[in-house]
């Protein structure tokens, strides 16, 4: 009955998704500790919901995540150095600068599928490296791309599979319940049965 109701109150409000993905991306650009991927798995399970909305979450989820590395970019760019004299923070930045030197571009491409903060350290000392804005824009562009249509499209089908679970859910949950009933009982009469061994001794 509660599950209903949460899905239902999700079903209603979802027209505002897209709007809502889109602002939690760019703070997420901002260095605001909120999840890209938890974002993407959400947009997309919403989706498989309300088909009639995966193209507007989707863009919501694209150009939030392109825009939030642009913004943190331009962090790195502009206020790098000042901000980050950590030296944990300094030892990751000069890791990525050190694979940015090494691999170029790629690097881009591979760390925009590594989550726990990684991207915006990435990005953030391309800004802070001599990579230049227009580079970084355009292999950009094509990398959140990338990993906004792998991660958005496993989390759509992760979707599908929910429906499944929930319009099975109360079959579940009975065999669930059934199963610890049966397992409580069978260990009461093994309990019963030592204790009667131990009299009969």
């Amino acid at each position: 009955m509660y599950i209903n109701t949460i899905i239902e109150s999700i079903d209603s409000n979802i027209a505002y998704s897209p709007i809502v993905f889109f602002s939690l991306l760019i703070l997420a650009g901002l260095n605001v500790p909120i999840s890209e991927d938890a974002i993407v798995l959400m947009g997309g399970i919403l989706s498989s919901r309300k088909n009639e909305y995966t193209v507007l979450i989707f863009l919501g989820i694209f150009w939030g995540a392109y825009l939030g590395d642009i913004i943190s970019f331009y962090i790195g760019k502009l206020m790098g150095n000042k901000l980050f004299k950590n030296k944990k923070e300094n030892n990751l930045l000069d890791k990525i600068n050190y694979y940015y030197g090494q691999y170029g571009v790629l690097t881009l491409f591979i760390g925009r599928f590594i989550p726990f903060g990684v991207r915006n350290a990435i990005f953030i000392s391309a800004g802070m490296g001599n990579m230049k804005s227009n580079l970084f824009i355009v292999s950009d562009f094509f990398a959140t791309l990338l990993s906004v249509i792998v991660y958005f499209t496993l989390s759509f089908k992760l979707g599908q599979s929910f429906e499944i679970i929930f319009s099975k859910i109360k079959i579940i949950i009975f065999a669930i319940f059934i199963t610890l009933i049966a397992t409580i009982i069978i260990i009461c009469i093994i309990k019963k049965k030592k204790k009667v061994d131990k009299n009969l001794k």
